[in-house]
């Protein structure tokens, strides 16, 4: 079995995604490196020119995703971290115990610096690696001072260049997130499958995070937001449509007819969201009118012939339903087509958040993992040791040559969880070796006027953020060959020398950086029950705020439907690495499983409840309903307190409590409404037989699972 969950892990290093292929993009990525090279070969200042390429090559990694706004400001700040420690990194270089120190130093931060988010931790990674290799360059204050203003200049000149072509392209990242919302929302609607609604909770979430950092005008920031707005209602109709569908399914009682009508109404949804989807663009203007309207006619929703089929109140549930989402696809349509936002359609405009409130909670979030409990603080430590050793070999072997390849090889392979380290390490490894040997061959052809070196960056750069997100050997392969052309302006010696040197450091840095982490392993175990607890908390607050909607507390029910999704994507990625680790699992597999589709069955159920709590009236007017609401959401706080115990159960009077609600629920007049407290019930039933969590529990506690509600 554990040999199994290896070789799966290991043939990820075959996968490539070419949707995520990027060449137009990187095209001004790699003429920021290449440009200083030519600039000072002409002026016979290649050094000058090699310290800017530096500059370049590492601030273009924080440009590859995000609004033109996020990157212009990360690339800059990359920019001058690196600059900061170029300068520290040659002034200190003369002495071995300051720059062991500031290596392990640097690592340490590197590593805490990934618990405030992915794109912090990756500018901590740079900075690391520019220290290291500077480090191995001793420089007097002056020359330090030019080196770290050159790759100053290197990070502002692609900064410049990657956000400054957006300016001129037909695409930009809020427009293509938005459009990337309807296309994905459109599939859900036509598949209805587990994957396809992740993948609309993740492009909800990106879109929403693109607006929020935006650069882009008043109107087009507007137009987008509003579009965003409808596309987040639409889909919550589109999930209350396939709950009824599958309810109805489940009941022989209810009207079957309804099940072809209600899949062809899905699929008229699905045309036209992605329709609509080709009307989102870039440019202020509107949609063609000619073809709006022919859209209008063509692909309208037929719901009137339902009206004369039955009167039950799961048919006008079904009736309701189409009238919302014709009338929200109608608005998608009047956006779309006026070149000016209908004053109804006005939302706050507020893409800019405040710097300070971010650089505080950046603060709190370091302080608050700075504890042994933290999986951040205790990578940070790992790195840290390994550096420690990587540095000392590195600066007290001086006949190991270009020692600086050891420790910096170890930064790149050594992550935080099984996954990083082995799977995607070994595709490092290999690619590293590969580019190492490839790139060290092409610098020992003749190359006097270094122009051929120039054009081997130019390819190598292009080459190395086109595919950086489609496979990581091809991506390894290409930026350490980069690395190598880079290097060899102002490196000497032999080529099999060189060869040899880089191979051996290349595969010493990957040893250490394995040996260590097989000594102090961190397990992705170790966060499930966390995780999922998170979760739990993030679904009991979005479940109170439906019960409780009210017309002037829609702005809190959508902040707490948007916490729980992001809570709910995490968990996903969390377990997904957590079915990976080839070891032993304490937790037992099928109950982590078992409690994580339930949870999303719930939430999908809440989503749909959430289409139509406003139509028949707010939950808690009634007593009885009142009472059974509290009730369940205490019950989730119970879950939430078992799933982090780990080996804690469900008590059976909780169970008992589920069975006997039955024939309470059954008499909800609304069919909808019962129909959705059934799946809610049904669903906690189903966490409640999977606790605990760890296979390893007493055969006394066993009860929970084995016994209660059959459902």
């Amino acid at each position: 079995m554990l040999w199994k969950r290896t070789l799966r892990g290991m043939s990820d290093l075959t996968k490539y995604d070419a949707t995520k292929l990027r060449i137009g993009p990187s095209l001004p990525n790699a003429i920021a490196i290449a440009l200083p090279l030519l600039v000072g070969t002409l002026t016979h200042h290649p050094l000058v020119g090699v310290g800017v390429s530096v500059g370049a090559l590492v601030s273009a990694f924080s440009a590859m995703a995000g609004t033109s706004r996020k990157r212009l400001r990360t690339t800059l700040f990359v920019g001058a971290w690196m600059a900061f420690a170029t300068f520290v990194g040659a002034l200190f270089a003369f002495h071995t115990l300051a720059t062991i120190l500031l290596i392990v130093f640097s690592g340490f931060m590197a590593g805490l610096w990934t618990s405030v988010s992915p794109t912090a931790g990756q500018v901590a990674v740079l900075t690391t690696n520019a220290l290291i290799i500077m480090s191995q360059a001793p420089q007097t204050p002056l020359h330090a001072a030019q080196s770290a203003i050159s790759v100053l200049i290197g990070g502002v000149l692609q900064a410049m260049l990657s956000t400054g072509s957006e300016w001129f392209s037909r695409e930009d990242t809020e427009t293509t997130a938005v459009r990337n919302v309807y296309t994905v929302l459109s599939n859900y609607a036509k598949v209805h499958t587990r994957k396809a609604d992740l993948a609309v909770a993740a492009s909800l979430m990106d879109a929403g995070g693109a607006l929020n950092d935006s650069f882009i005008s008043k109107h087009r920031w507007e137009k987008l937001k509003v579009l965003l707005d409808l596309a987040e209602l639409i889909r919550i109709d589109v999930v209350a449509l396939i709950q009824i569908e599958k309810n109805i399914h489940n009941n022989p009682s209810l009207s079957q007819d309804l099940i072809p009508f209600i899949q062809a109404r899905l699929t008229d949804v699905s045309v036209m969201l992605a329709f609509s989807a080709k009307f989102i663009r870039k440019t202020d203007g509107v949609a063609d009118d000619g073809m709006m309207q022919e859209w209008r006619q063509g692909h309208n929703l037929q719901i009137p012939g339902l009206q004369t089929t039955g009167s039950d109140e799961t048919r006008r549930d079904v009736l309701q339903l189409m009238h919302q989402l014709q009338s929200k696809i109608a608005q998608v349509a009047d956006v779309l087509s006026s070149e000016v936002i209908d004053p109804a359609y006005v939302v706050s405009y507020s893409p800019r958040r405040s710097h300070l409130r971010q650089f505080q909670q950046m603060g709190k979030t370091l302080l608050a993992n700075v504890t042994f409990h933290s999986t951040a603080f205790r990578h940070a430590i790992r790195l840290a040791f390994a550096l420690a050793i990587a540095a000392t070999i590195y600066r007290e072997l001086p006949v190991l040559h270009r020692g600086y390849w050891l420790p910096l090889t170890t930064m790149i392979i050594l992550k935080g969880d099984f996954f990083s380290t082995f799977t995607r390490g070994i595709g490092r490894i290999v690619g590293t070796f590969a580019g190492v040997i490839v790139a060290s061959l092409l610098t020992i052809i003749p190359d006097s006027s270094h122009y051929l070196g120039i054009t081997l960056i130019v390819v190598f750069a292009w080459a190395m953020y086109s595919v950086l997100n489609v496979n990581y050997v091809l991506f390894s392969f290409f930026v350490t060959s980069e690395i190598v052309v880079l290097m060899s302006f102002f490196e000497s010696g032999a080529p099999g020398v060189t060869i040899t040197a880089r191979v051996l450091n290349t595969l010493l840095g990957s040893l250490l950086a394995i040996v260590v982490y097989l000594i102090w392993p961190t397990w992705q175990r170790q966060n499930v029950a966390g995780t999922l607890a998170s979760l739990l908390d993030s679904v009991a607050v979005y479940f109170r705020s439906v019960a409780t909607r009210t017309p002037e507390s829609l702005t809190e029910v959508e902040s707490a439907r948007k916490h729980m999704r992001t809570e709910r994507t995490n968990a996903v990625s969390v377990v997904d690495q957590f079915l990976r680790e080839p070891v032993e699992q304490i937790l037992d597999v099928h109950a982590v499983t078992g409690v994580l589709t339930a949870v999303h069955r719930f939430t999908d159920t809440l989503l749909a409840l959430e289409a139509r709590v406003d139509v028949h009236g707010p939950l808690l007017s009634q007593p009885d309903i009142a009472a059974w609401v509290d009730r369940i959401e205490h019950i989730i706080k119970d879950m939430e307190a078992a799933v982090k115990d780990e080996t804690t159960s469900i008590s059976p009077d909780i169970i008992q409590w589920l069975n006997e609600t039955q024939e309470f629920v059954n008499q909800i007049p609304s069919p909808f409404i019962q129909l959705q407290f059934v799946r809610m019930q049904e669903n906690l039933g189903t966490m409640a037989r999977m606790l605990p969590l760890n296979q390893h529990y007493e055969a006394g506690t066993i009860g929970a699972r084995e016994g209660g509600m059959g459902m």
